[in-house]
């Protein structure tokens, strides 16, 4: 079960990804920062119920204990990944100094979903626990077991998940408030990106960093710059970079290598596009001084993105809803009957006109124009793409109810532009949603309480 520990080890905001996106490096962000890992003076290899019977505070988060055999168990599971990943263990000193933070950084964003009264329903638990079965190939009868033999109790877990849910509502909400994209911004970084290039470059990037705190003084600033130019000297001198990034970097996904990952061109800060456009799949920059520290950033590969041609459907339909007069059953009847109807010869635009539901298509005989499947709901997206040009479908079933359809045309379309202003209005939203992300919880942990035993 490759996976399986992999993912009980993203039980944290790391599940989130696949649960409910923010964008790639945000989630990133989110995932290894929030990442339960430890600190102190124990043992790599202590084992969890060593101390079971003597458990201390190893510190405190705003009157909050946290404790040494909390530390234990998140230093397991993260050197239990990283062994899985086949990436080098750094130097104990360092991964528990790193993610003593990262674990303070996520009890203070608990805290403060707390302090928000953010809730989560027992549905949307229980979905989440269902993602994470089904990306393992599991029941859910088959996870329990497969948790347990993890040693990981499933009231706790689920607990946990509610936990993390929780704070991610609050991180959504938080960056739908305060960050706003404008089209003017849309246009500009559209304009940008087209002028003299078939597409947008994408970047896969790995950093180190070295922060330097809002408070620094000049020769805080000057100490971190030195420690910098040190890490990038040992590697030119042939020290790997991800070594060097798990040994001294202070960025969340320092424990990964420094591994971000794939970075569209309007993702990334200009200072860093201006040093990446002239790299080589495996260069190293200089020490780029950054709004959190100075950073040391390694081109791992890039690509150019492709012209964007899809398939639209252009089709008719009848809708129709159960209510409190009429059954689905009921429904189902009458949409059967129309669908005998025009297999026998009547209009299906005429139908439509007097039966569908729909208000929206209801005035055009049905029409609801060319969509692409993407666009479609799990149900209406089989039968879609399954049907002939002019044949009628069986009654399908969808959340805005029942519907009879029938496919006038089909095309293929170019919408590159489109999806160029998409994704230039999901990339602008990423980039300030990260960099008000990293303020925003820098704020928070300085406004904590944090007591050190």
């Amino acid at each position: 079960m490759v996976e399986f520990a992999q993912v009980c080890n993203h039980a944290r905001f790391g599940l989130l990804q696949m649960l409910k996106p923010l964008t790639n490096k945000l989630v990133l962000l989110a995932a290894a920062l929030l990442t339960p890992v430890s600190l102190a003076t124990v043992s790599l290899t202590v084992p969890v119920n060593a101390y079971a019977a003597v458990d201390r505070i190893v510190a405190v988060i705003n009157n909050e204990p946290l404790t040494q055999s909390e530390l234990v168990a998140a230093i397991s599971d993260t050197v239990r990944e990283l062994k899985q990943r086949k990436v080098k263990l750094p130097p104990e000193e360092a991964l528990q100094r790193q993610t003593l933070e990262n674990l303070i950084s996520e009890r203070v964003l608990t805290q403060e979903a707390d302090r928000r009264r953010v809730k989560v329903s027992p549905v949307e638990v229980d979905n989440a626990l269902l993602s994470i079965a089904k990306r393992n190939k599991l029941s859910p009868r088959e996870f329990r077991t497969a948790l347990s033999a993890e040693g990981i109790d499933y009231a706790t877990y689920r607990r946990q998940i509610e936990s993390r849910l929780r704070v991610q509502k609050m991180i959504d909400a938080e960056m739908s408030r305060s960050v706003e994209v404008l089209e003017n911004e849309v246009d500009l970084l559209v304009d940008t990106q087209t002028v003299g290039t078939e597409g947008s470059n994408e970047y896969d990037i790995s950093r180190i960093l070295i922060p330097v705190p809002s408070s620094a003084s000049s020769s805080d600033i000057e100490l971190a710059r030195g420690k910098a130019e040190i890490v990038l000297d040992r590697i030119r001198s042939g020290y790997g970079f991800e070594d060097a990034a798990a040994e001294y970097s202070r960025a969340p996904e320092a424990s990964q290598g420094g591994r971000i990952g794939w970075m569209k061109t309007e993702q990334l800060p200009a200072l860093y596009l201006g040093a990446l456009v002239r790299m080589k799949a495996g260069d190293v920059t200089d020490v780029v001084r950054g709004p959190n520290g100075f950073q040391i950033l390694k081109l791992n590969d890039r690509r150019t993105a492709d012209q964007k041609i899809v398939k639209q459907f252009e089709f008719n339909q009848i809708l129709m809803r159960a209510n409190t007069s009429t059954t689905e059953e009921e429904v189902l009847v009458r949409l059967g009957q129309l669908r005998e109807r025009i297999t026998l010869g009547e209009d299906f635009a005429t139908l439509a006109g007097a039966h569908s539901q729909d208000p929206v298509s209801q005035s055009e005989g049905g029409r609801v124009g060319w969509v692409a499947l993407q666009e479609l709901t799990d149900g209406l997206r089989k039968v879609v793409g399954e049907l002939a040009q002019g044949e009628v479908s069986q009654p399908v079933r969808s959340p805005f109810g029942f519907h009879l359809i029938k496919i006038t045309d089909t095309r293929e379309q170019d919408v590159t532009d489109e999806f160029r202003r998409n994704a230039a209005r999901q990339e602008i939203y990423a980039r300030k949603s990260e960099e008000y992300y990293e303020d925003w919880v820098r704020q928070l942990r300085d406004q904590a309480y944090v007591e050190y035993r």
